[in-house]
């Protein structure tokens, strides 16, 4: 049964059941979703083979189908399908459909960028999705089938997937996001792939190129605009310079020949004032100048002698304030350095030498002469430093690990900055050295605790779905835990053990080794042994010991589990519920001692109520199966008394039960000298005589699939075409009571001769059902029973009498002998035949 949304935009109901002949009938629905209007009548349609069917009966869960074709349509799909089981008794798969033109149109209605495009893609390589038409699929020979992104007709999805190709020898492997750009057609693509995964089989690559010229045309063009602008104005600025160079430069020269003169020593000059105020005042400025300078000579020889004795007194103030930081460059805790990128180390302070493990900072300038391959473990990260100083003149906790004198590594963190001397010139860098190595340590043991607590919580999320542990499975469900906690943990062996119900003795129900695999070994602990660890345990106490002889409660366990490969270290939780201890879930280190952490704690907390709640699930599921098999033995005990139909009624309504049948057949049968028998019989002989008999008549009317009514004394009574109507029933009786016949040649009176049966049979109307509130009886009510009855009475022995309507139901297929008018109690004469067999 589905409900789809189809490519014309209309909804549409299907339905394939064997009333369709396993074709696809498609319908208009009504608002509620159910069938309306038939539309077509498709294909034959198994869903059973269809993949979104067998992925979810593969996993077992809720999950995502592989991409497959629409069986209707030609377009791919993709399902999101959920298995349905009742109990251990698998039911169905109900799955909902997403269709990969729906994703297609929404990429296609993104924008990036101008000409920027967006493709989904398998691992394997071929298309999910596009935002250009036309890509993912094609019709090849009749057959739909998805495109290979390195086949794509869209350059731009080609290029980049056969690039994608070229850096991964396995996309599998491809699991963070990874940026790149290539070149296509000498113009510069930008990638960007991002993982994309739920389940087994939607893992997808997200791929987004954007061209380099959405970014850089406008860029591009405001810089040839500015560029032509400076030229233009450069132009200018050079035909104005020229000539006002001119106009200004001659009252200039004639300053410029002057001030020669007095540079030579000629101090008496004088110059000729200009054509501008300007220059006549520069020129007034320059004659009293002259002037001064011959003053200002007189008083040189005394500043000069003032100025030496400045010099003195200044260099001994830069000798002490040497002295003073000379001392904070030895002593710093921090390594002190300056180098140079050509000549490697110039200068280090002994903490500098400390840190990278050297004798003395002479043996750190000596011998480390090439940073790059003799100092850093990466020697990009050299290379790394150098262009960031070159382009920011500084760096602040550059981040390196490095290799110590001895060849162990270390990481630091580095703070430089470039030094350049008065004229701009590069001299060295300058710089601190930071030893971060128990710091990067504390931050590896923080991820790694992180990734483990966020692994541990995924495996109790699959825990908590898991079809053992929620159904109420405790054993399979046990094995899976131990299982997954001993991968999980990489711990040595993993038990759980439970509580018998005097709460003396613990049981390992099941246990997981790592090197062996499941343990089948039956252990047991009881209490009278192991006092204190019982006490611990039912007192909700966690035992985490990283060796078991060192703890009381657990000095007991050591030497009797040397049979078992003694633990070294345990880490034992109690499993309650209802503040009751039910048993404990056990890690075990055997070969070394292990130190637990308190993530592996909690994760063991944690485990143990998903065990508590496992325990509840089987409970409940052996409450449940005792009630179903209560409730079946008294279906059963109801079927036997009362039809399937008349029963369900019976349990549904109060009312009478009662029912009015056209056409039924009545058969009576009755043992032939009966009354002699029982004289000649004890009473159980004789009952286990009848019960004999009538069974073989059950069987025959079970195999026939007659309604069996009663048994009164040595008459048997059955009917045909209730409580159900069918067309056969006077065929149906005919066989039974022929096959009647057949059965008594089995059973052998006490003077060896055979039993024999009287038989009578009558067709016609009947009310059925059952009446009264005690001892419930299915029977049958009319003219027609009495008749049968009388047909059985006035036979004769190994015979089967019938009337005559019940001749005429059977006359085409069966033989009959005319017995002719017998008097019929009631009725008056009636004309009757002999059934002899079939035709």
């Amino acid at each position: 049964v589905g409900l789809g949304y189809q490519i014309d935009q209309t909804w549409q109901a299907s339905l394939v059941t064997p009333e369709t002949n396993n074709r696809f009938y498609s319908y208009v629905p009504d608002q509620q979703g159910n069938p309306l209007i038939l539309i077509s009548r498709g294909n034959f349609y198994d869903p059973r083979i269809r993949p979104w069917y067998r992925d979810a009966l593969e996993a077992q869960e809720a999950t995502w189908s592989q991409v497959y074709g629409d069986f209707k349509e030609r377009r791919f799909k993709i399902t999101l399908a959920q298995p349905v089981s009742r109990g251990r008794e698998f039911l169905g798969v109900v799955g909902v459909d997403f269709a990969l033109s729906n994703i297609e149109a929404f990429l296609q209605d993104l924008k990036i960028g101008k000409t920027g495009q967006t493709f989904i893609m398998e691992r394997s390589g071929r298309l999910v999705a596009a935002s250009v038409p036309d890509q993912v699929q094609q019709v090849e020979q009749g057959h739909l089938s998805r495109q290979e992104a390195v086949m794509a007709e869209n350059p731009l999805i080609r290029e980049t997937a056969r690039t994608l190709a070229g850096s991964w020898t396995n996309l599998q492997e491809l699991d963070q996001r990874y940026q790149l750009d290539l070149k296509i057609k000498g113009q510069r693509q930008y990638v960007q792939v991002v993982p994309f995964s739920d389940g087994e089989n939607l893992d997808w690559l997200i791929v987004v190129v954007i061209p380099e010229a959405d970014f850089m045309a406008q860029i591009h063009a405001q810089t040839r605009t500015t560029l032509l602008l400076c030229l233009v104005a450069l132009a200018i600025a050079i035909i104005l310079g020229i000539f006002t160079s001119h106009w200004l430069t001659r009252p200039i020269l004639r300053l410029v020949n002057a001030a020669d003169a007095i540079a030579s020593g000629e101090l008496k000059q004088r110059v000729k004032l200009g054509y501008f105020a300007e220059l006549r005042l520069l020129a007034h400025s320059f004659n009293r100048m002259a002037k001064q300078l011959r003053e200002s000579f007189s008083r040189l020889e005394d500043i000069n002698q003032e100025l030496e004795q400045r010099v003195k007194e200044r260099t001994a103030s830069l000798a002490k304030a040497e002295e003073k930081y000379r001392s904070i460059f030895e002593n710093a805790a921090e390594g002190i350095f300056q180098s140079h990128p050509e000549q490697g180390y110039i200068s280090a302070n002994p903490s500098l030498a400390r840190i990278f493990g050297y004798t003395s900072p002479e043996a750190l300038v000596t011998r480390l002469t090439s940073p790059e391959r003799q100092l850093y473990v990466n020697p990009q990260r050299r290379q790394e430093l150098l262009q960031t100083l070159n382009e920011h003149q500084y760096v602040v906790g550059f981040e390196s690990q490095v290799y110590q004198a001895d060849g162990s590594t270390i990481w630091i963190a580095e703070n430089v900055r470039v030094v350049y001397d008065g004229a701009g010139n590069f001299c060295y860098y300058e710089g601190t050295v930071e030893d971060i190595t128990r710091r990067k340590q504390a931050e590896d043991t923080l991820k790694r605790n992180a990734a483990q607590i966020r692994q541990q919580n995924k495996v109790l999320m699959r825990l908590t779905k898991n079809y053992w542990l929620t159904h109420g499975f405790l054993e399979e469900g046990l094995q899976v835990i131990t299982k997954v906690t001993a991968k999980v943990l990489g711990v040595e062996r993993v038990s759980v053990w439970l509580l018998n119900d005097p709460r003396n003795q613990l049981t390992c129900w099941s246990c997981y080794r790592q090197a062996q695999g499941e343990d089948k070994t039956t252990r047991v602990l009881q209490q009278a042994d192991y006092p204190d660890y019982f006490t611990a345990l039912d007192q909700d106490e966690v035992i985490a010991l990283a060796d078991v002889r060192l703890d009381s409660r657990t000095q007991a366990l050591h030497p009797l589990s040397e049979r078992f490969d003694a633990p070294l270290s345990v880490l034992t939780v109690p499993i309650r519920r209802s503040g009751t201890t039910l048993g404990v879930v056990s890690l075990e280190a055997v070969e070394t001692r292990r130190e637990w952490t308190p993530e592996e704690e909690n994760f063991m907390r944690s485990l143990a109520d998903l065990v508590a709640l496992a325990i509840e699930a089987r409970d409940r599921r052996q409450a449940e199966a005792q009630l179903r098999a209560e409730k079946q033995k008294s279906e059963r005990l109801l079927l036997n008394i009362l039809p399937e139909s008349i029963a369900k009624q019976l349990k549904d309504e109060t009312t009478l039960i009662a029912q009015h049948f056209d056409e039924v057949t009545i058969l009576f049968a009755d043992i032939v000298g009966f009354t002699p028998l029982s004289s000649q019989l004890d009473p159980l002989e004789l009952v286990n005589f009848l019960n004999d008999i009538f069974s073989s008549f059950d069987e025959l009317a079970e195999t026939l699939g007659l309604e069996k009514i009663k048994t009164i004394g040595d008459a048997y009574m059955v009917a045909a075409g209730l409580p159900l109507p069918r067309e056969d029933h006077a065929e149906a009786i005919a066989e039974m009571a022929l096959s009647m016949q057949a059965v008594m040649q089995q059973f052998i009176l006490p003077d060896g001769t055979p039993c024999k049966i009287r038989i009578g049979i009558n067709t016609g109307v009947v009310v059925a059902g059952v009446i009264g509130t005690k001892k419930f009886i299915y029977d049958l009510w009319g003219d027609a029973v009495n008749i049968a009855s009388r047909m059985e009475s006035s036979g004769e022995p190994a015979s089967i009498q019938v009337t005559e309507t019940t001749y005429l139901c059977l006359q085409s297929s069966y033989h009959f002998e005319p017995r002719g008018l017998v008097p019929v109690k009631g009725r008056g004469e009636m004309m009757t035949y002999w059934l002899k067999g079939r035709k």
